[in-house]
C-alpha cells in the first residue's frame, strides 16, 4: 500500500524476485476498496494516490478493508521518509504516517513501513510511527527480504520439546524467582543449576573456599585439570592469568593456585576472592563458543561459533532468533568455520559428529528463549568438542542478569 504507483509497482516486482507471496484480494475485498477509494482497481497493490476527489478517511478506510481481509496476513506501507525530503514534502507525508498510526490502532496484523531508499529517515516522520509497535524499514528490496522472513519464521515448525517439557516449568519457575532479584554475573552454583535445568553437560568440577581446600578435593577431580578464580569482580577470567591448565599433581596444583592468587591481586586491585573453581581437563578437543543476546522486542538471538581465548578475533558466528530445532542449530553450524573444521577440512580433525553440539545450541536457546528478560547476555566459552565422537561438555559459563525492574526499563 502507497502513494505512488511506481513505488508500489516497483515493491511487486521485488516480491516476484525473492518469492515473497502477494496477496490476492478477493471480490468483498475490492468491493470495499472501490467504495472507499473511487478510481482504484480493487486488487494488490493499492496505490491510494490514484484516487481522485477520496473523501476525508478515505484512506483509512481503504487500507483498513485491507488489513481486516482474511486474505492478508502482513500489510506493507510504502512512504519516502528521508531525512532530505523538503520541509513540504514532510508537512504532506507526516499526514499518511498519521493514517497508518491510526491503522495500527484499528487492526491486530502486523504493518511494516518501508522507506523505499537507504537514507537516513527523518527524525520528524518517525515521530509519527513511535508507540504504534510499526516498524520503519530503510531500502525497499532488503525491507521485502525481512518482510519474507519475518513470514519465513511465523511459519515455521516449532520444537515439539517445548510441549513435552511441562513437568520441568515449577523448577524453572523457582530459578526465575531466584535469579529475579539479581543484577550481575550469576553464582556458579545458580548457573549449574540453570544448566542443568536444560540438560547442557558440563565438566567434572568442585569448588574450593580456600587454597588448602583445593588441594584436598583435587582427588574428586583427578588430573589433568583447570584451576580457575571465582569471583564477581573478574568475570573474563583468563584475561588476567585467572586461569591454569595442565594441572598434574599436587604441587602444580599448589603452585597454580599461588599464581591465579598473585595475578588477580595484582590486576583486579581490590577484587573478592572467593574461592577456586578446578575442572577435569579435557583434551584432544575443538572448542565451541555457544551463547546468546537478548534482542527485545524479538526475543533472544542464539550464537554459536569457534571458541577460545580467540574468539572475538575469530569472530566465527552463525546466529538466529531463540528458540532454535536440533536441525536449524545444525544448519547453523554449517555455515561456520568451526562447522567446516568437525566435517573433517582437509583431514585437520577426524571427522566428528556434530549432534550433541547442535543438541546443546537447541538447548541453549530454549534457555534463552525462557530466561532472556531477565539474564539478557549468556557466554558459554569455551565448549569442549571431543574429536570423532562430538561429545560436549561446557567448561565456562557466563551469564549476566539484569534486575526485573532494570529489565522492564531496557525493554
Amino acid at each position: 500500500m502507497g502513494i505512488s504507483g511506481g513505488e508500489t509497482a516497483l515493491a511487486c516486482d521485488i516480491c516476484d524476485e525473492i518469492d515473497l507471496p502477494l496477496s490476492v484480494f478477493s471480490e468483498a475485498t475490492g468491493r470495499a476498496l472501490r467504495s472507499a477509494l473511487p478510481g482504484v482497481p480493487g486488487q494488490n497493490p493499492l496505490d491510494v494516490g490514484q484516487s481522485v476527489g477520496r473523501q476525508a478517511g478515505a484512506a483509512l478506510a481503504g487500507m483498513t478493508a485491507v488489513m481486516k481481509a482474511d486474505e492478508v496476513g502482513v500489510g506493507i506501507v510504502l512512504q519516502d521518509m528521508q531525512a532530505s525530503l523538503p520541509p513540504s514534502s514532510q508537512r504532506n507525508y507526516s499526514g499518511h504516517l498519521g493514517t497508518v498510526a491510526e491503522l495500527s490502532r484499528a487492526v491486530d496484523k502486523p504493518i511494516i513501513v518501508i522507506s523505499p531508499t537507504a537514507e537516513i529517515m527523518s527524525d520528524r516522520l518517525l515521530a509519527h510511527l513511535e508507540g504504534t509497535g510499526v516498524p520503519p524499514l530503510r531500502g525497499l528490496w532488503p525491507g521485502l527480504a525481512a518482510v519474507k522472513s519475518m513470514v519465513a519464521w511465523a511459519g515455521r515448525q516449532r520444537d515439539p520439546r517445548r510441549l513435552a517439557d511441562r513437568k520441568l516449568a515449577a523448577e524453572r519457575a523457582g530459578l526465575r524467582q531466584e535469579i529475579a532479584g539479581i543484577r550481575g554475573p550469576l553464582p556458579s552454583k545458580l548457573v549449574g543449576r540453570l544448566l542443568a535445568s536444560y540438560g547442557i553437560p558440563v565438566v567434572k568440577s568442585a569448588v574450593a573456599l580456600s587454597a588448602a581446600e583445593a588441594v584436598t578435593l583435587a582427588g574428586r577431580i583427578g588430573y589433568p585439570m583447570v584451576v580457575k578464580v571465582m569471583s564477581a569482580d573478574v568475570p573474563h577470567r583468563s584475561d588476567v592469568g585467572a586461569v591454569q591448565l595442565g594441572i598434574r599433581s599436587e604441587a602444580g596444583l599448589s603452585a597454580a593456585l599461588a599464581l591465579i592468587e598473585r595475578n588477580v591481586r595484582e590486576k583486579v586491585p581490590g577484587a573478592v576472592i572467593d574461592g577456586y573453581e578446578m575442572q577435569e581437563e579435557l583434551i584432544d578437543c575443538v572448542q565451541a563458543m555457544v551463547g546468546y543476546q537478548a534482542a527485545p522486542p524479538y526475543g533472544a538471538l542464539t550464537i554459536v561459533g569457534s571458541g577460545g581465548v580467540l574468539v572475538e578475533l575469530e569472530a566465527d558466528k552463525a546466529l538466529s532468533l531463540s528458540p532454535v530445532t536440533t536441525a536449524e542449530a545444525d544448519a547453523m553450524l554449517a555455515v561456520t568455520r568451526l562447522g567446516k573444521t568437525l566435517e573433517g577440512y582437509r583431514n585437520l580433525i577426524p571427522r566428528t559428529d556434530t549432534a550433541a553440539l547442535a543438541g546443546l545450541v537447541s538447548n541453549l536457546s530454549e534457555l534463552a528463549a525462557d530466561f532472556s528478560d531477565l539474564v539478557p547476555e549468556c557466554d558459554l566459552n569455551p565448549v569442549l568438542i571431543r574429536k570423532g565422537s562430538g561429545e560436549v561438555r561446557v567448561v565456562d559459563a557466563l551469564f549476566v542478569a539484569a534486575s526485573a525492574n532494570q529489565a522492564s526499563q531496557d525493554q
